[in-house]
């Protein structure tokens, strides 16, 4: 019998804080939120800013200063490290 481990991806860490909350809520939108550790802290950076112009082409409503900094401190504060 085979495992699909990718099947069923790890959840996501500290799932349950505010800044969790947030980014399930405004990347979940468009597609499953990825596991912060699949990129390093400054790679999400860059993701980041990718996907706040991929929202404003999509003519979502912009992150907000407070959402954009809790995203990016809960993607940060959990990036894997390579």
């Amino acid at each position: 019998m085979a495992i699909c481990t990718a099947c069923h991806p790890a959840p996501l860490p500290d799932a349950d804080s505010p800044s969790a909350k947030t980014y399930v809520a405004r990347c979940g939108q468009c597609h499953v939120p990825y596991n912060p550790h699949e990129l390093t802290a400054s790679m999400w950076d860059t993701q980041v800013l990718m996907m706040e112009a991929k929202i404003q082409n999509a003519g979502m409503p912009p992150l907000s200063t407070d959402d954009r900094e809790a995203i990016l401190e809960y993607l940060k504060s959990n990036a894997g490290t390579q």
